[in-house]
């Protein structure tokens, strides 16, 4: 069984321990500040909600570093160091650049732009996530999903979800959504047919998205105390929690 190392070190992982030696670092630049003689760069990689600066006062390594911005992801070999004023936290200087990834048009950039509303960032997906915000309120969803999974863990419930979508009604008078690519975008929600090719014949299942999450009740007939957190859909108004609990 072949093992995986991973060849670079986490910013959460790097302290006061790892002082004069040498490093792989990878991540996105949050803030740079480059001048004629030495350059300084605010990385972050997503291990933690911290940053890590990194040095250098090359200036071959300072001219290719010019092309960066806020955004640009980055891949380095440097010296773990003391901070000149904070003497609790570390710096690294720079070695050697493994890897640089521009942005392609800096201009343009959301990040690069001096105020982000929530609604622009919430377009854009894979940007949202490289912003302090939006880094906070997840780690704070994990946090309290993690806690929520415990508090019923030690009460001896199991975490099952039943299928969101399925070909059969839960509760027979609950009926069901239809899920089909047949239909124009303008005319309802869209996902998607399975089609199943066996010989020369065509099988087509109509997949549907249950309304009601009652079927949990079928499986509590064979295992006790359990619970689930699936996203549900609706056919009408509900102020029922998320969770549901069977014992």
């Amino acid at each position: 069984m072949t093992s995986y190392k991973q060849k670079h070190i986490d910013i959460s992982k790097i302290t006061s321990a790892l002082l004069s030696t040498t490093i792989t670092v990878n991540g996105w630049v949050r803030s740079l500040r480059i001048q004629a003689t030495v350059a300084f760069i605010e990385l972050h990689d997503g291990s933690t909600s911290k940053t890590i600066q990194l040095i250098t006062e090359d200036l071959s390594i300072i001219e290719k570093l010019k092309v960066l911005c806020i955004g640009s992801s980055l891949s380095i070999l440097g010296e773990v160091v003391k901070h000149p004023t904070k003497e609790d936290q570390v710096e690294i200087k720079i070695k050697e650049i493994l890897y640089l990834g521009k942005i392609h048009d800096p201009l343009t950039y959301i990040l690069n732009a001096k105020k982000t509303s929530l609604e622009t960032l919430r377009d854009h997906m894979d940007v949202r996530v490289k912003t302090r915000t939006f880094t906070a309120v997840f780690r704070i969803r994990a946090a309290l999903s993690k806690a929520t999974h415990d508090f019923w863990h030690n009460l001896g419930f199991h975490h099952l979800n039943p299928n969101i979508i399925t070909t059969g009604d839960c509760e027979g008078g609950g009926e069901v959504f239809t899920l089909t690519t047949l239909l124009n975008n303008d005319k309802g929600v869209i996902i998607f047919i399975i089609f199943l090719q066996y010989g020369s014949i065509l099988f087509i299942f109509f997949n549907k998205i249950s309304v009601s999450f009652n079927n949990l009740e079928s499986m509590s007939s064979g295992i006790i105390s359990i619970y689930f957190s699936n996203n549900i859909l609706s056919s009408h108004f509900s102020s029922n929690c998320f969770l549901k609990c069977c014992k």
